[in-house]
């Protein structure tokens, strides 16, 4: 599911885990697919995040920042990453997003 509004992706690996997945589905909106479609749009599932080079300074400064002006500080979004997301909220309103998915899936 693609909504944009919530977790999009979960693994069960373990009994434990089925078992609370039984707990909560008749609660959530969700389908089975298999691990490529599941992957598809979701690469932080099988890929780690790069190592941000500002992290060691975050955390130096964790207890002597307030946290919003921590996050404010080095948690603010590069250009390039701003107009992707401006991109991408334009191609998904006026319909080619959705397109280009049915066609990978």
């Amino acid at each position: 599911m693609d909504d944009d509004k919530g977790t999009s992706l979960i693994f069960v690996n373990s009994s434990k885990g089925q078992i609370m997945y039984e707990k909560i589905k008749n609660q959530i909106l969700s389908r089975e697919v298999d691990i490529q479609s599941a992957v598809l749009f979701n690469s932080a599932a099988i890929k780690s995040v790069g190592y941000n080079p500002n992290r060691d300074s975050f955390f130096e400064e964790l207890d002597l920042l307030e946290f919003d002006k921590l996050v404010e500080k080095y948690c603010t979004d590069t250009m390039l990453v701003r107009m992707k997301r401006i991109i991408y909220k334009t191609l998904k309103k006026v319909g080619p997003l959705n397109m280009v998915k049915r066609i990978l899936k």
